[in-house]
């Protein structure tokens, strides 16, 4: 039997036969304003209300814009802070003359806080840009994403990658080397239907080993106490 911890988003956990598995490495990816940070910081409270700390890594959002965007969905952020169950991590980075993102992620110091603190669940926000700093990392891109996913792995870690994506429909994917080196991918979309006046709101599991996942594309909401997934339904 696969171990699973919960999402923590409302409606989704039957579509994984449980939750995420536990240690796996997640890629959570949409376009601009898909929910893909909300759904991260949904993730930490979730597992800190449950026993396990959690660690969010920005390299652009301040902790005190997480901390507004989650308690204006009636997350409490800021006492799972206080009390020492989450942690903000604002990495510091010359986004202007560029820094190796990765080296900074990886650096031994780093790991040994994250130890230290205990996290079993951490959110890197974003790899996008982490990869987008980090271009002259010696591995490659593809060889810098494997190497932060075996690490936060073998730290026993269950691990969501925040990422960005141009294309918002399912049929529209261009896949690459991150979609084959992480465990699982969370496609969230903003879908007009034909002739349609607004967008709806859908989410589709690509990919979750150790699964036997929904297939569908499943509406979802954002409401007081966050995501809302509604695992009966399809946006199509």
């Amino acid at each position: 039997m696969t171990e699973r911890v919960s999402t923590g988003i409302r409606g989704l956990d039957p579509l994984l036969e449980g939750g995420f598995p536990k240690g796996s490495t997640i890629l959570v990816t949409g376009t601009p304003g898909s929910a893909k940070s909300t759904f991260g910081l949904q993730f930490l409270v979730a597992g800190a209300l449950q026993g396990e700390k959690g660690i969010y890594i920005s390299l652009e959002e301040e902790p005190e814009g997480l901390i507004q965007q989650s308690e204006q969905l009636g997350l409490e952020m800021s006492k799972l802070i206080a009390d020492h169950k989450i942690w903000l991590f604002k990495m510091e980075i010359n986004l202007v003359q560029g820094e190796e993102a990765i080296r900074k992620i990886l650096d031994p110091d780093l790991l040994e806080k994250i130890k230290h603190f205990g996290a079993k669940r951490l959110v890197v926000d974003s790899l996008t840009l982490a990869l987008h700093l980090s271009h002259n990392y010696q591995l490659g891109p593809r060889g810098a994403t494997a190497s932060m996913m075996q690490t936060f792995k073998k730290m026993g870690c269950t691990t969501l990658f925040i990422h960005e994506r141009e294309t918002g429909e399912e049929t529209d994917i261009h896949y690459g080397f991150q979609d084959f080196v992480c465990d699982g991918i969370i496609f969230l979309q903003l879908i007009r239907k034909k002739e349609a006046a607004e967008f709806y709101r859908g989410i589709t599991i690509l990919k979750m080993r150790k699964t036997n996942h929904g297939k569908g594309v499943y509406p979802f909401h954002i409401e007081l106490g966050g995501i809302r997934v509604f695992p009966d339904q399809r946006v199509f």
